[in-house]
């Protein structure tokens, strides 16, 4: 039995902001699947950027998050026990900040080799450093 369609896409048609009701004519961005009016999306590249996914409430440690919100694509992953982080891949638009910035995990590879670009984190264990960097 199909799942029903989520509320939001209910409300406005059966569509969604990620995907057009009318196709895209000429370039696209590829995440998204969006019209790219100016072609930039070919030349620039996805930028990839490891955020926590701790703020119900301000983190007094690493600070709000910034940018998530205008993110292409997230995934969001398991990397301890119950605590996940966040991959945002942005590419259509560049937000001003994004952050806090965490530490790579041994999954993102596996994540991020599909669309290449920058992966931006803030350190990591020696053995998967050198996997990102080749991913």
């Amino acid at each position: 039995r199909p799942k029903s369609a989520p509320k939001s896409a209910k409300a406005n048609g059966g569509t969604s902001a990620a995907s057009p009701s009318v196709p895209a004519t000429g370039p696209v961005f590829p995440l998204t699947g969006l019209s790219d009016s100016d072609g930039t999306g070919a030349t620039r590249p996805v930028v990839t950027v490891k955020i926590p996914n701790d703020n119900v409430s301000p983190n007094l440690r690493t600070g709000a998050q910034q940018g998530l919100d205008q993110a292409d694509v997230v995934y969001e992953e398991v990397v301890d026990g119950e605590i996940t982080r966040f991959l945002a891949m942005f590419h259509s638009k560049t937000p001003e900040r994004v952050g806090p910035v965490r530490s790579v995990r041994p999954m993102d590879p596996d994540v991020v080799w599909h669309v290449g670009g920058i992966f931006a984190y803030s350190g990591g264990a020696p053995n998967v450093v050198p996997l990102i960097n080749a991913a």
